[in-house]
């Protein structure tokens, strides 16, 4: 155990981290109002734990699928929708617009959408990648041309890209990307081996033939258990992404099987035996998702998916796994991860925040609520940011004997 302070890498009491990424595919609006509703109203697992489960929504712009004319959107459903939007609801933009068989996207649609969006009190500020091929605004190669502005041809004859729009996503404050398909490794930020990798894509795959599996595993010890920065930087919720204009973003990953991706396969995916291995591990997740499909009526979900969602409740009400808004973690993550600190006799000073993607920068205050720094005497420490000093909480010792405490966000008082 680190002596000294240090950083916790959830809040007091978390052991483990967990989201939805919920991506709005097919969701009508019955559907959409459902879960909504779910997720203020799951009833309380543990004495004195309050009703729902931290949640936001992920949206299109536009509806240009021709298959499901029906699905929610904020053009055709402006009623429904935008209320949700100002209220900040809405924290994941789906792309701008559902594209599926459907190829006719260009900049002029990112630019509609930039000004609607861009009116709004609480913007988005996590891109999720979307659909089928014909979704040229993706982002990244191999799947989309939404960060290439120019193409160039063997005579160096240079064409703009009509679908090139990452310009008008950073402008809008678009701070995280998913591009990448999802892992199946049970929690991230936490150490990864080959035997992990094993148990994640292949010991579950039975149609493998015994001599292939041991194939698989001995490459998997040979080279992959050696390259231990590797196993690391795959394994990272959070990582820099230099995109094809030379914007860098954070990129953060998912958990999830694309096989395996409806509001129906919550039991398997998230089953308890799953967020236990979570809170075993220390990790966090992602869950890749689609609350929209199901084969139940639009007001429920299936049993055995009823079952996951109570027992990561219960897991959230007796202070196991923090979940959490999907911009929360990502944004606490990117915090953690740039803050800069040290301290002098009972002092904490935080000098400020460095990251890759977004330089020196100094968040307000409110934006360090919930950083939790371990320290052996917090009834006499007192942390500094700037010209502030911060309120916090000072916390009983946790799960590994660690006192700490937690900023709240507001200012104690000024120097």
């Amino acid at each position: 155990m680190p002596k000294g302070i240090f950083l916790r890498p959830y809040p007091y009491p978390w052991k483990a981290a967990f989201s939805f990424s919920n991506d709005i595919d097919t969701t009508t609006p019955a559907r959409y109002s459902f879960i909504r509703d779910f997720f203020r109203s799951i009833p309380a697992a543990a004495p004195g734990a309050e009703m729902g489960l931290p949640y936001c929504e992920s949206f299109f712009v536009f509806n240009r699928n021709p298959y499901h004319p029906d699905q929610v959107a904020l053009k055709t459903h402006p009623d429904l929708l935008m209320p949700d939007l100002e209220s900040g609801y809405l924290g994941v933009l789906h792309t701008w617009g559902d594209y599926n068989f459907n190829p006719v996207f260009t900049r002029q649609d990112a630019a509609k959408a930039y000004s609607l969006l861009s009116e709004c009190r609480n913007k988005p500020r996590v891109w999720i990648n979307h659909g089928t091929l014909h979704n040229l605004q993706n982002v990244g190669a191999g799947v989309g041309y939404g960060d290439w502005q120019e193409y160039i041809d063997g005579a160096s004859n240079y064409y703009r890209l009509p679908e090139y729009h990452l310009d008008y996503a950073l402008k809008l404050g678009i701070d995280f990307f998913w591009i990448e398909r999802p892992t199946r490794v049970i929690g991230q930020n936490v150490k990864l081996d080959a035997k992990s990798c094993w148990q994640a894509y292949y010991s579950q795959n039975k149609s493998q033939s015994r001599a292939l599996k041991r194939a698989v595993d001995y490459l998997f010890n040979r080279f992959v258990r050696s390259s231990v920065k590797a196993l690391r930087e795959y394994n990272r919720l959070l990582k820099v992404r230099q995109l094809r204009d030379g914007s860098k973003i954070y990129e953060f990953i998912r958990y999830g099987n694309y096989s395996k991706a409806s509001a129906d396969d919550l039991g398997e995916i998230i089953s308890p035996q799953v967020l236990d291995q979570l809170v075993e591990r220390r990790g966090t997740m992602v869950l890749m998702t689609h609350l929209g499909k199901t084969s139940t009526s639009p007001d429920e979900f299936t049993e055995s998916s009823m079952e996951a969602l109570k027992h990561l409740k219960l897991l959230y009400d007796i202070g196991n796994v923090w979940v959490c808004r999907l911009d929360r973690l990502l944004e606490y993550q990117a915090l953690i991860e740039s803050i800069r600190f040290n301290s002098a006799g009972n002092e904490i000073i935080i000098n400020g925040f460095t990251s890759e993607v977004w330089g020196d920068f100094c968040p307000e205050p409110e934006k360090l609520e919930g950083i939790t720094f371990c320290c052996p005497k917090p009834d006499n420490v007192a942390v500094k940011y700037g010209n502030y000093r911060m309120e916090f909480k000072p916390n009983p010792k946790d799960a590994d004997s660690c006192r700490s405490v937690t900023l709240t966000g507001r200012i104690a008082r000024s120097d």
